[in-house]
């Protein structure tokens, strides 16, 4: 259990009262009508297929996040969104972080050889939990808004900057323990190179990008986004 003061002086999580402890979960597997989280992808849709009154007949595919360092990496250019739930007063930590291809000539011959990123890939991280327990614990301190403001809005829709932080590749040295996430997955995908992390979050349903959107819109240089299940705590009093 962490417990922290939510005056301006210190790294609380929750504003309401004058202290907040959270507990930390495991997340084992949820009960699917009470708590869940995870992405759909739309890989064969283009925008037309999101303009016209009547759906299309592109197949849609679902991965579940509901697992803490579970992760799926697919190509950015690929229409997908989020979907979550969960019990009250839990709250998920969850990672998106946007790729491009390394200039490591060696590394880009052995991508061309072994990996085709032309679906999504599942996996799991493991020794996540001192990372759950910085964010949680540094949200308002080491990862504060100020620090790592994230964009206003998105794809037409404003951004909580409560909930959400991005960090840029060149502020990683800033919080080491998410940079060792980082490096995990260039080592893991030594094809890729993480340009920056996004942090969020999730509380409510309405929280993250529930709406159908492609993250290659954020420029032309990310190939590949990967999403993870960072870790979760439940608000105590």
């Amino acid at each position: 259990m962490i417990c922290q003061s939510s005056d301006s002086s210190s790294s609380g999580v929750s504003s309401d009262s004058s202290s907040s402890c959270v507990s930390m979960d495991s997340l084992s597997p949820w009960t699917r009508d009470r708590d869940n989280n995870g992405l759909f992808f739309a890989p064969n849709c283009d925008d037309l297929c999101f303009l016209r009154e009547v759906g299309c007949n592109h197949n849609h595919h679902q991965v579940s996040l509901n697992h803490v360092g579970k992760y799926v990496a697919f190509p950015s250019m690929w229409y997908h969104h989020g979907y979550f739930s969960a019990k009250r007063r839990k709250t998920v930590i969850q990672a998106q972080l946007f790729a491009m291809h390394t200039s490591n000539p060696t590394a880009q011959r052995s991508t061309r050889l072994g990996t085709k990123m032309d679906t999504f890939i599942e996996g799991r991280m493991d020794r996540l939990d001192e990372l759950t327990k910085d964010l949680a614990g540094n949200w308002n301190t080491t990862y504060s808004k100020n620090l790592f403001p994230p964009a206003k809005s998105f794809d037409g829709g404003r951004v909580n900057p409560e909930k959400n932080r991005h960090i840029p590749s060149d502020k990683y040295d800033q919080v080491p323990k998410l940079e060792n996430l980082v490096r995990m997955f260039e080592r893991k995908f030594n094809h890729l190179c993480i340009d920056s992390v996004w942090v969020l979050q999730k509380e409510t349903c309405e929280d993250g990008f529930q709406g159908w959107h492609r993250d290659f819109a954020l420029g032309t240089k990310i190939t590949t986004t990967i999403v993870i299940n960072v870790g979760s705590y439940t608000a105590q009093g």
